[in-house]
């Protein structure tokens, strides 16, 4: 139970550690909004347009998760971005939408699979509960 504990410690200082924009509620950190998530480049035709120079492909999406994992990632719509940025232009939508799917874009390892690691945590937190209240 010891080496949960600590692992548990060790994994949430981490987590603590990463910037992001959250709200704490006691002991739990949890974020809710939108996330822009990048897909690529933008597609040819656009690039040649000064206006958007630097500008990136991507796919903003209403967002909510806890401890910097999305639990639920949800109404995806194709953007063009620079930092806070963010472009809506039709023909340029739909140039991104035709060029990249949904399922392109780039999600973090820990923002699409942190829940899986949490739930690890905690079910293992139980099981050493339970172990220990049995003895």
């Amino acid at each position: 139970m010891n080496r949960t504990v600590v692992l548990s410690c060790a994994v949430a200082s981490l987590l603590l550690a990463v910037p992001r924009e959250a709200a704490a509620a006691k002991l739990i950190i949890y974020q809710s909004g939108e996330d822009v998530f990048e897909t690529g480049p933008l597609p040819e035709p656009l690039t040649a347009q000064a206006k958007l120079t630097g500008v990136k492909a991507g796919y903003m999406c209403s967002v909510f998760g806890v401890f910097w994992a999305y639990l639920h990632i949800w109404n995806c719509r194709p953007v063009g971005f620079q930092g806070s940025t963010v472009y809506t232009d039709k023909a340029l939508v739909a140039a991104i939408a035709a060029k990249y799917p949904e399922s392109a874009m780039k999600v973090g390892l820990w923002a699409k699979h942190g829940r899986w690691a949490m739930a690890g945590i905690i079910l293992l937190l139980i099981i050493g509960a339970v172990a220990r209240k049995k003895k």
